[in-house]
């Protein structure tokens, strides 16, 4: 090589061992990453909005409105880079939305609501705590069933045990126990046996509120220090709701509440019920870990449900269903498959056109663009996981990453036929499409970056396909301009002698067909237009306003989501009042 050849790639071509340990770098932090890097069935979509919900059993939508809603609204309406907000009043519950305008601190927003709804003292006493949260958007894993012929209770028991169980493990963040009902005390008062014991409801009520409670009492000190006194009579089942005091008499006996009314323990009335399988069941939903991949979370689950199915009654099952992990593996093997079946076809056209060699090393091209963004993808500034948006990036972005290495290996190759092959040839041939091939790459960038700008809670979905391609057409710049030349360089690229062989001949059937393509059909076209630069233009905005008016008139149909057929099936059953839920 002349010792006037400068630049990055002049040194990569004389430094072939820098040119395959960079190679060798990205392939081994690519890998690296990858089997560290969150494999999850979707990014964390962003959530601006901050739930305030109130409790009040018993009380209709109206009350809740004007007791809570509102008083809420007036707490709030004063606090600063707040978007909107929405309440609903339902029966028992109050739930108010706070959308937090983009870009603002949502933490601090959080802390603010708090106090100001802390603050408010007009509640009615029977209104529980507020529950304040940042609404996360966690995607689901999978559903269990725990399903038998059990008594009601027993199951509901069983189901919490899993559900408790579950959450103990250390990748699992979320689960969420559907298709219960909750415990209720019933207590039926006799009016005939009130009568008797000259005793009215009221008197009741208030011995059942007063009596079954648990209470700090303040503390007494001594020598020891301070001892708290807490009364701790909370009566939690029928056997002890029974024993409850209602009055005692002047000759010391006392009218306990079995005396005077019906105690049952049972559950609340609900149109609700849960069948797996035929059999009475209750459902348990897996969600995605913000520290654990999805995969690793549904591993855990399965061996759990193999080893809890061993300790059950008999006649109970543990069983795992829409499982979407599943879909994430698929995924993964698509893209896999994808990138065999590309790098097939690109080594095959070449090949068809240039040496073997070269569209093979042009194919390798492909694995060190995807390890180098897999890589960038593991750190932290960049933090996108695995998940079935940025798979369908990488396979977007498969026939693209190795435009500019066929653009160099094409005209490395062209240049060593006309002058033979040395460092200088290749060097030359690398440096003539090194411009264009990088601005060519970086109009394509420059598409996707507008993406990373986009706010509000889709961001990630846009992200994430903007960081994906990016990154993958970042190193496919690296290894085209680079790596790819100093392999050429060391490869045996001068033409063959044999022109009898299979592959000569096939070469040269292709090349004088495309030739004859270009000469007959493709240069006498191009003369046109260049020639007729008015009406070539005129032709491009006839087609862009038609295109325009297509969308504008209904034509062109547009959707944001397109109906992709679901996996599950899912039946709606509309039924008269009349009908029974279990019929």
């Amino acid at each position: 090589m002349s010792h006037k050849e400068k630049g990055l790639i002049a040194w990569f071509v004389s430094n072939p061992i820098a040119a395959n340990l960079l190679m060798v770098f990205i392939i081994i932090a690519g890998l690296f990453s990858l089997s560290s890097i969150e494999k999850k069935t979707l990014p964390d979509f962003l959530s601006n909005t901050i739930n305030v919900s109130v409790r009040m059993p018993g009380v209709g939508p109206k009350d809740i409105e004007q007791s809570i809603v509102l008083k809420v609204e007036q707490a709030i309406k004063n606090i600063k880079n707040i978007k909107q907000v929405r309440s609903t009043a339902s029966d028992g519950i109050a739930v108010i939305e706070v959308e937090v305008e983009t870009g603002e601190d949502q933490l601090l927003l959080l802390d603010e609501v708090k106090l100001a709804v802390d603050a408010i003292s007009s509640f009615p006493a029977q209104a529980e705590p507020a529950v304040i949260s940042r609404r996360e958007f966690r995607t689901q894993i999978m559903w269990l069933s725990i399903s038998g012929e059990l008594e009601r209770r027993s199951l509901k028991k069983l189901a919490h045990q899993v559900r408790d169980e579950l959450l103990a493990k250390k990748s699992i963040e979320e689960v969420i126990l559907t298709g219960d009902q909750d415990y209720e005390m019933a207590i039926e008062v006799d009016e005939n046996t009130l009568i008797e014991y000259d005793m009215d409801f009221s008197l009741v009520a208030d011995a059942v509120r007063n009596s079954s409670i648990n209470q700090t009492s303040g503390s007494v000190k001594s020598k020891q220090g301070k001892i708290l006194l807490r009364t701790q009579g909370q009566a939690y089942n029928a056997e002890q709701f029974s024993r409850l005091v209602l009055m005692s008499k002047a000759d010391g006996s006392q009218v306990l509440l079995k005396d005077v009314a019906k105690i049952t323990d049972g559950f609340t009335e609900s149109n609700i019920f849960a069948r797996f399988n035929g059999n009475p069941s209750l459902n348990i939903q897996i969600k995605s870990s913000q520290n654990a991949s999805d995969t690793d979370v549904a591993d855990v689950v399965r061996d759990y449900i193999s080893q809890k199915q061993l300790q059950l009654p008999q006649g109970v099952e543990l069983t795992a269903w829409a499982d979407v992990s599943i879909y994430l593996k698929d995924r993964l093997s698509m893209m896999l498959e994808n990138l065999l079946t590309g790098g097939l076809l690109v080594f095959v056209v070449l090949a068809l056109f240039l040496r073997l060699k070269v569209a093979l090393w042009v194919v390798v091209g492909i694995p060190i663009s995807f390890l180098g963004a897999i890589w960038l993808m593991g750190l932290g500034p960049v933090d996108v996981s695995i998940n079935l948006i940025s798979l369908f990036a990488f396979i977007l972005v498969l026939g693209v990453v190795v435009d500019d290495a066929i653009i160099v290996g094409e005209s490395v190759y062209h240049q060593v036929q006309l002058k033979g092959h040395n460092q200088h040839q290749v060097i030359k041939g690398a440096k003539i499409v090194a411009t264009p091939a990088t601005f060519g790459v970086l109009t394509t960038v420059a598409a996707f970056v507008p993406l990373l700008f986009i706010e509000g809670q889709l961001r990630p979905f846009f992200a994430t396909v903007s960081i994906v391609v990016i990154c993958c057409l970042f190193f496919s710049l690296i290894e085209s301009k680079f790596i790819l030349p100093a392999h050429l360089a060391a490869t045996d690229l001068s033409v063959s002698k044999d022109n009898n062989s299979w592959l000569f001949r096939v070469q040269s059937k292709f090349q004088s067909r495309l030739e004859s393509i270009i000469s007959n059909s493709y240069r006498p076209f191009l003369t046109k237009v260049i020639s007729n630069r008015a009406t070539s233009l005129a032709s491009f905005v006839a087609i862009l306003i038609v295109t325009i008016g297509l969308m504008a008139s209904g034509q062109l149909r547009y959707e944001f989501y397109p109906n992709v057929p679901s996996d599950f099936i899912k039946v709606t059953l509309e039924m008269s009042e009349s009908s029974s839920a279990e019929k």
